[in-house]
């Protein structure tokens, strides 16, 4: 067991290590211009000059069984849906990131019975100190910098609430307010569209600068990763329409462009945020059974109040895709009590049917009388099968103070991005 825990502890420290570079992105100009603008003689629009960009990034999966008697059968299910969303503009940015779990036991019996019959939803996220609040989070950026970087003021509201046939449970409901510097994009079409004019660049097939008009369109063509050969062609074709193609490529860089897109992020992120602020709840998340009358008086709860600093990044340095991030918070009431949580992931693209990916989170807590602290290490591969459909292994340890480590492999199959 011993030998268990340090060959885990050395994956930790390995995957945080590599996940936050020095220096540090978010401090280094130099870094910001690397991967926020493609370096490219034909194409000189940075990412940092569009107004205006939207992405969505989702990841399904589900698990259905049936069977039995005639006369006594049973049905099982249970389904997973994980997005992420981020819609910029220049002064204002709405982004949102959560979970949800669906699960219900159905007995199809001749007698049925109400209480065999089951439902339960669970929605979740990645925001508050657990990290299991979904969010909406809205950014309003001012006309002021620091560290060369845009400032803005925010507000997040936070939910978690669960929901079945037996009981009605309250939604833990907080919100996030204050302010913070840094922008993130979503860039995952930027990208692509950059590493097709590049390839094309390096053939020399280009005749000229590409504009921003001209990107946009690229963009709404090479629109996901899924159907490379069909966006491909209408590409070329665009171009030549748009008479900044020579002539139409060779069937060998035909074939890399269509393998550029392949090898493409479904969703990606680039830029770096940190946010300073109040974290407050409006409800804990108290349960409340059915049949109870209320009646009872209850005895008032102060609700938690903490000051909270984030900071997270994402950025790509080809193959790889890196996400480092921590949350800090400091409980004032009811209790005195430190959060604290940091972790990165790296996603590595194999070849357009294969990507490793690895996610590392490590979380402290500090009260009056209790500390506790816990690591979770998930390592999988994700295998594309057809367009869309694909096949996700992944391999999870999970170890927490004065207990055993926890180890658990699983199978889905699913469709989108089924890491999230």
């Amino acid at each position: 067991m011993r030998r268990i825990v340090l060959v885990f502890l050395i994956l930790s420290i390995t995957v945080m290590v590599f996940s936050f570079p020095i220096p540090l992105p978010f401090l280094s100009r130099e870094a910001d211009k690397n991967l926020l603008q493609a370096e490219s003689e034909y194409n000189k629009i940075k990412l940092t000059d569009f107004s205006k960009l939207s992405d969505l990034g989702y990841g399904i999966n589900a698990n259905v069984y049936f069977g039995g008697q005639i006369n006594h059968s049973s049905g099982y299910g249970n389904y997973h849906l994980g997005a992420i969303w981020r819609n910029f503009n220049r002064s204002f940015v709405i982004s949102s990131k959560f979970e949800a779990d669906l699960e219900h036991n159905i007995p199809a019996t001749i007698e049925f019975r109400i209480e065999e019959y089951r439902v339960e939803l669970n929605v979740t996220g990645d925001a508050g100190p657990e990290s299991d609040l979904g969010k909406i989070t809205f950014d309003k950026y001012l006309n002021l910098e620091i560290l060369k970087k845009p400032i803005f003021i925010f507000a997040e509201p936070q939910v978690k609430f669960l929901v079945n046939q037996d009981t009605l449970i309250e939604p833990t409901i907080a919100i996030f307010t204050g302010i913070g510097f840094g922008k993130i994009y979503p860039s995952a079409e930027y990208h692509r569209v950059g590493d097709f004019l590049k390839i094309l660049e390096k053939n020399d097939l280009l005749t000229r600068e590409i504009t921003m008009e001209e990107i946009k369109i690229l963009m709404t063509i090479l629109k996901n990763r899924w159907q490379g050969y069909k966006e491909t062609d209408l590409a070329l074709k665009k171009l030549q329409e748009l008479e900044i193609l020579k002539e139409f490529p060779s069937r060998a860089v035909f074939l890399s462009l269509i393998k550029s897109i392949e090898i493409s992020h479904e969703y990606m992120e680039t830029g770096s945020d940190t946010r300073l602020g109040i974290n407050y709840n409006f409800t804990t998340g108290e349960t409340i059974y059915l049949g109870v009358t209320g009646d009872e008086e209850e005895e008032e709860e102060d609700k938690p109040l903490r000051v909270s600093l984030t900071y997270r990044e994402s950025y790509q340095r080809t193959p790889f895709l890196i996400t480092p991030w921590l949350s800090l918070f400091q409980e004032l009431k009811p209790d005195i009590i430190t959060f604290a949580n940091l972790g990165s992931e790296i996603i590595y693209q194999v070849n357009p049917r294969i990507k490793h990916f690895i996610k590392d989170k490590f979380t402290f807590y500090s009260g009056e009388n209790y500390t506790s602290f816990s690591n979770n290490l998930k390592a999988g591969t994700y295998f594309e099968i057809v367009a869309l459909l694909g096949a996700c292994l992944t391999g999870e340890i999970y170890a927490k103070k004065d207990y055993r480590p926890r180890f658990t492999i699983q199978f889905n199959l699913g469709i989108g991005m089924l890491d999230l």
